[in-house]
């Protein structure tokens, strides 16, 4: 374990995890990860990978997240998993699908697009964290 992670606070913890995902650094991440699992439990560990983590990344910055935490083969599962989530969401909230709101692949990366006049509304049903790992896959539809 490298000398400089021996002690630091959640906080420097969550800004590691920053800087390995934005400098693109798996083995970093990785290292981390286990160290965490030994630092706070697994349980505030994944706390912070699902629920502050995703704060503190740029939109864009998401998908390695996911990349890392799921792994390449399971990285398009999750993301369908989240889509799928949302989905379920709408039509609970009576949004049609193929009216309101559409499924598809961008580049294979599923794709979810919502009408811009109700993006604000739906994103205020989720909390930032669990919005915020979706928004790299959320397309704005503009009226038609």
């Amino acid at each position: 374990m490298s000398e400089n992670l021996k002690s630091i606070s959640k906080e420097q913890f969550i800004d590691r995890l920053t800087n390995a995902i934005t400098s693109k650094k798996k083995e970093t991440f990785d290292e981390l990860t286990q160290i965490g699992v030994i630092w706070f439990g697994e349980e505030e560990l994944a706390n912070i990978l699902n629920k502050e983590l995703p704060l503190k990344l740029e939109t864009s910055k998401i998908p390695i997240l996911l990349k890392y935490m799921a792994g390449e083969k399971e990285y398009l599962n999750i993301v369908q998993s989240l889509l799928a989530e949302i989905i379920q969401v709408l039509n609970e909230e009576n949004y049609e699908l193929g009216e309101d709101f559409s499924y598809g692949e961008i580049d294979g990366v599923p794709s979810l697009w919502i009408k811009s006049c109700y993006l604000e509304k739906i994103k205020n049903i989720y909390d930032l964290s669990s919005w915020k790992q979706c928004e790299p896959y959320i397309k704005v539809l503009e009226k038609s």
